[in-house]
């Protein structure tokens, strides 16, 4: 199922695992953490 291009943008930025190159555990990963509370925050003023 194609992905919804807005589920990969909080606010300006994209999500950060698009371009990473690193090994990671998501649930230790700050820029993906960082990310998400934007995700959130845009979300949570948008209502």
């Amino acid at each position: 199922m194609p992905v919804n291009p807005a589920d990969l943008i909080a606010g300006d930025e994209l999500i950060p695992c698009v371009a990473c190159d690193l090994e990671c555990i998501v649930d230790q990963c700050h820029p993906l953490m960082d990310w998400m509370y934007q995700l959130a925050i845009v979300e949570h003023t948008e209502e």
